[in-house]
């Protein structure tokens, strides 16, 4: 009777087995139809933070992870593998998960081994001396020894290895501050350390090889998670007493070996020095532009300066010219703000600036806001200054703003957007005031290679190469986690950095060159267009996130290959048009992202621009009113500009005086115009100019910055004769003609008829004479007889309505 009752029992388990086979097979055939996973988490309901930041870190690095929870789930082959059959690259779990007889039976680690020998990697977190280690030893064929808890006060250092799994960080080494000084080091056999103590004595992150597989340990201590605190926080070492950068990094680097290129990347690594403020002058403070070139020659390295458009129509030296156009692979310039006067895109109100000094410590109490319609006549007066230096000598621009002192307000990178802009680099991430609609609280804020949290526009980070701007303390380690995440090395500096000699960044650049023989130096212009990431996608397409509006992709690859280009699009900026090499292309925006998909062939790269609207704008100059008026000493020009569009905006102006085949710049300006509105300029006209055969040219946004309704009506030519006849140009004005032994004759210029006070004095001054003339509209002349004067200094003074000039003349 036990005999059949036990056979029963064993029936109905056997039957309950199958059962949930059957059910748990056909869980994941549904699970796995049409979709494929490159990683894949193993867990329980209450997760740890390992668990949890491998989960936000697949999604971080576009990866696709498959949540298995292990209380109800049993391990199958088929729950490792893909559509195709093939298995998922990364696989996860917690040393206390691992090592939890409750979750895993022994065929379940039998498989785990299995599956890791074919070829997947697996990564258990939070390993301790607090657990027994059976499956850990058995996943390693007893590689594996033991666990001890380790406290380390020097510094950790990344070894390298075969696989380049520690990348760009190899051989750096970080402090205590940055990484957590305690970890727990892991005694394994045939393991190969990838963090370990400087000495290299205790390696808490390392890995061993299981066939065609890899069995990563990481024994440092994970006790922040992805949910709690932002990744830059904990990526760039941010605590008050300790980093945070151990809770993330193994498992970075873990997820960007195992999946490669399906993760986001970029393919090449680049570097740039800018050095602010100067022009086209030798030398400018301690900087020798010459000099410095022969330094980028021997040390391989190239510098873009951040120019300030106000010197646009300065003296240049010729040679520095020639310097900046003949070797465009190693100088290059973008535009720094427009006249540099202080925080010139400062924010708008005084509430504003208030606040900011509130919370900065009064750093800006000395300047003023800044409306935001001056700050759009900046940004438009500088990109038209820059235009026409770059017609007039030759040396273009990189459409990058770099703003003096500090970045401004959203509204103002929403406007560098609408004038198309690519994007803006400082050494901030972020405006230093918020404002409501501003985003810098996602999860991987300032994880990517530009933020794009406000007004919708590219914030790319630069920093200086050294601390304290002392070339003996360089600051490579933040470069070198830059790089880990896709960014490019961006420098920056001032000329004071050279005051011991043009020398002051050789060090720094040797050292980028040395450590990554195949980065590439380039202006900051070209690194901007080639700001992106991509990833390869199953069906072989690629993936590329941009974040500026002119981005140039490479197909490095030896086959074609279809690329799915995306953009956070929120359309606060209307789209004028999308171009690729030219051709006008369809798009899409769907959930605020733009999708643009392009074939590129192999060993090809397609220019991809997108061009804003500004609004409904017609600028134009009404010929009827143009006049010329004299105004006491001085002569001015005054002309009427419109805008006949719905919508306000800065009206790029200049203004050319004709004479024969020269032109030359009288005026370059941009006025702020609202819609069906008019404004009135007065430009002062010297004297010296030949008013009766010459021209005056008015010349309206002439370097098509903004797309207007009506670009026909710009440009205007006007005859300063015909205008001279046309209209009365006489202000009171008196000057000396001539004088001899006998008489003195003066030019008496009045706008109407007038009567003239004329007085005159000896040097002692006694009156000599006094008389009231009567003075016709226009030029008159008078003539004053002296010769019965003695040879001395004499003054003569007019008076005509509140009009009063001393003219001094001495006879001889």
């Amino acid at each position: 009777m036990d005999f059949i009752y036990i056979d029963i029992m064993i029936f109905k388990r056997i039957f309950y087995i199958c059962i949930v086979s059957v059910f748990v097979f056909l869980a994941s055939c549904v699970l796995l139809k049409g979709e494929n996973y490159n990683t894949v988490l193993l867990e329980r309901v209450n997760e740890y933070n390992s668990d949890i930041n491998f989960r936000v870190l697949s999604k971080y690095y576009g990866l696709r992870c498959k949540i298995l929870n292990l209380e109800n789930t049993q391990l199958v082959d088929s729950v490792f593998k893909n559509s195709n059959g093939s298995y998922i690259r990364s696989i996860c779990i917690s040393y206390k998960n691992l090592e939890d007889t409750s979750l895993l039976d022994t065929e379940e680690i039998n498989l785990l081994k299995n599956v890791i020998s074919d070829g997947s990697n697996l990564i258990i977190n939070d390993i301790s001396d607090s657990i027994s280690p059976n499956n850990i030893e058995a996943l390693t064929d007893s590689a594996f020894n033991n666990v001890t808890y380790f406290s380390n006060n020097d510094t950790w250092k990344f070894e390298p290895d075969g696989n380049n799994i520690s990348d760009v960080l190899v051989n750096t080494t970080v402090s205590a501050d940055t990484f957590f000084k305690n970890a727990y080091t892991i005694n394994c056999n045939n393991c190969v350390n990838l963090i370990s103590d400087a000495n290299n004595n205790n390696p808490i992150f390392l890995y061993n090889e299981v066939n065609e597989g890899k069995v990563f340990l990481n024994g440092t201590i994970i006790n922040q998670n992805l949910n709690n605190r932002q990744m830059w926080n904990m990526y760039y070492g941010y605590s008050y007493i300790y980093g945070y950068i151990q809770n993330i990094l193994p498992i970075m680097m873990f997820l960007k070996y195992s999946n490669g290129e399906m993760c986001w990347h970029s393919i090449h690594k680049y570097a740039n020095l800018t050095i602010d403020d100067p022009y086209f002058i030798e030398t400018y403070g301690h900087l020798n532009l010459h000099d410095l070139f022969d330094e980028m020659q021997t040390h391989n390295f190239h510098t873009t300066i951040a120019f300030i458009p106000k010197n646009f129509n300065n003296k240049f030296d010729t040679s520095i010219v020639n310097l900046f156009k003949n070797y465009p692979d190693r100088y290059s310039i973008v535009e720094h703000g427009n006249n540099h006067d202080g925080y010139e895109f400062i924010c708008y109100t005084q509430d504003q600036l208030d606040t900011l000094n509130e919370t900065y410590n009064n750093i800006w109490i000395n300047q003023t806001p800044r409306p935001y319609k001056d700050q759009e006549c900046d940004i438009v007066e500088g990109r038209t200054r820059l235009d026409y230096m770059y017609n007039g000598i030759g040396i273009n621009y990189g459409k990058i703003m770099v703003f003096p002192y500090g970045i401004s307000l959203s509204p103002t990178l929403e406007m560098l957007k609408k004038y198309n802009f690519n994007m803006t680099v400082n050494a901030q991430y972020k405006p230093y005031l918020l404002l409501p609609g501003d985003c810098d609280t996602t999860y991987d804020f300032y994880m990517t290679p530009a933020n794009m949290g406000f007004g919708n526009f590219g914030v790319c980070g630069r920093r200086h190469p050294y601390f304290s701007s002392d070339p003996s303390k360089p600051n490579f380690l933040r470069f070198k986690l830059n790089m880990f995440i896709g960014k490019p090395i961006l420098s920056y500096t001032h000329e004071g950095l050279f005051v011991n000699g043009q020398d002051a960044y050789d060090n720094f650049a040797d050292s980028i060159n040395y450590w990554y023989p195949d980065v590439e130096w380039h202006s900051l212009n070209f690194i901007i267009k080639r700001l992106y990431l991509e990833k390869l996608n199953f069906d072989s397409t690629i993936d590329v996130e941009f974040f500026g509006n002119d981005i140039v992709v490479s197909n490095e690859t030896n086959k074609d290959n279809l690329y799915h280009l995306k953009k956070y699009e929120t359309g606060n900026v209307p789209i004028y048009s999308i171009k690729i090499d030219s051709q006008t292309v369809n798009y899409t925006i769907t959930n605020d992202t733009l999708e643009i998909n392009v074939n590129i062939p192999a060993h090809c790269e397609k220019e991809i621009k997108i061009r804003y609207y500004s609004g409904e704008k017609d600028f134009l100059v009404n010929g009827n009113y143009v006049k010329l008026e004299r105004i006491n000493d001085t002569l001015y020009f005054d002309f009427l500009v419109s805008n006949m569009g719905a919508d306000s905006g800065a009206c790029p102006v200049c203004v050319y005086y004709k004479k024969g085949n020269i032109d030359s710049l009288m005026y370059l300006s941009a006025v702020y115009l609202n819609s069906y509105c008019s404004k009135m300029i007065k430009l002062h006209i010297s004297d010296s100019l030949d008013l009766n055969n010459n021209m005056i040219e008015i010349k309206l946004d002439q370097y098509n910055l903004i797309d207007e309704t009506n670009e026909s009506n710009n440009n205007y030519l006007f005859s300063l004769g015909i205008i001279k006849q046309e209209h009365k140009i006489y202000g009171y004005n008196v000057k000396l003609l001539k004088f001899d032994r006998t008489n003195v004759i003066f030019r008496i210029d009045s706008p109407a008829n007038s009567i003239c006070k004329l007085e005159m004095f000896d040097i002692t001054g006694r009156s000599l004479f006094q008389h009231d003339y009567s003075i016709n509209e226009g030029r008159n002349r008078l003539k004053w007889g002296y010769s019965g004067c003695h040879k001395g200094i004499y003054f003569a003074t007019f008076k005509m309505g509140t009009f009063h000039k001393t003219i001094k003349f001495i006879k001889y």
